[in-house]
């Protein structure tokens, strides 16, 4: 029988972050220069979550 921990919700809001050196200031995900754009667009394409991450 598996077990299911479950995490405690996160605030997308910490994780978005703008720095005007990184991506024209668009905003990024936090710690890596992927564009939240990016993100939006593969998963309106339909592409599963596993792919996008």
């Amino acid at each position: 029988m598996e077990t299911t921990i479950k995490e405690p919700p996160v605030d997308l809001g910490s994780l978005i972050v703008r720095s005007p050196g990184v991506a024209g200031g668009k905003p990024c995900v936090q710690g890596h220069r992927i564009p939240v754009h990016r993100i939006a667009g593969c998963w309106l394409l339909g592409l599963p979550v596993e792919e996008i991450v």
